[in-house]
């Protein structure tokens, strides 16, 4: 009660399931996502949606600096899987997993740590994947994206020990 949980990829799939979980439970949801799919028409009071693409960071840093109460944490669930053989991965597609999957939770992270530290509490959730670890066919670009979150999680967790802000990744 009276803290705020930021999901990105909040609109469909696991980000859905999660803001919905998180509004059961009493949290209010700063719900992000380019579109509001499952969450469009949800009455719910504890509900803010904002369409975001998570590769703007200064639109993320404006909703973060517009939320009111304290951020208890973010769950990073913002990603694509578009499946393509090896050797015909192009650079749009290439671009698009390298920047929502791995840039947007870069992103998104930056722009609630700030609040998290002055608090001195907080947690972040990241979404990896098996595929990380066992590849995938046609999964190449996916398979490196979340690869990179685990780096970027562990990175983060050690520079945010101190402060009392837990990283977690969940594959």
């Amino acid at each position: 009660k009276g803290t705020t949980m930021v999901v990105t990829g909040a609109g469909s799939g696991i980000g859905h399931a999660i803001t919905r979980r998180l509004l059961e439970a009493g949290y209010a949801a700063s719900a992000w996502d380019v579109a509001e799919g499952k969450l469009a028409g949800a009455n719910d009071p504890g509900l803010g949606f904002h369409e975001i693409d998570v590769r703007d960071k200064a639109a993320m840093d404006r909703v973060v600096a517009d939320i009111q109460t304290p951020i208890a944490g973010l769950v990073n669930c913002a990603a694509i899987y578009k499946p393509v053989p090896f050797l015909e991965l192009d650079e749009a597609n290439w671009d698009a997993h390298l920047g929502i999957n791995l840039k947007g939770t870069l992103f998104a992270s930056q722009a609630v740590l700030p609040r998290m530290r002055a608090q001195k509490a907080g947690a972040i959730v990241m979404f990896s994947s098996g595929i990380a670890r066992t590849g995938a066919r046609h999964g190449t670009a996916y398979a490196a994206t979340k690869g990179g979150v685990l780096g970027l999680a562990r990175g983060m967790a050690l520079d945010v020990a101190g402060d009392n802000i837990r990283v977690n990744v969940i594959s």
